[in-house]
């Protein structure tokens, strides 16, 4: 029996040097990701979506789920 994993949307806080760059590898690695940063959506990178209220993030399961 294999288990697979099965991506969820993986919430990123903070658009920073290290966030963006992290939001960025995810989107090109195929996951959906939803940022929230204080700052607005200026540095959010092309495939992500932007959570307007810090909460939308906070209540993502950010563990794969697995399917057997």
């Amino acid at each position: 029996m294999t288990i697979e994993p099965v991506p969820e949307a993986v919430g990123v806080v903070g658009l920073g040097n290290m966030g963006a760059a992290l939001a960025a590898n995810l989107v090109g690695a195929g996951f959906d990701v939803i940022a929230h940063d204080l700052a607005g959506p200026d540095r959010l990178p092309p495939g992500a979506r932007f959570a307007p209220a810090l909460p939308e993030v906070e209540r993502l399961e950010l563990a794969a789920r697995y399917r057997v």
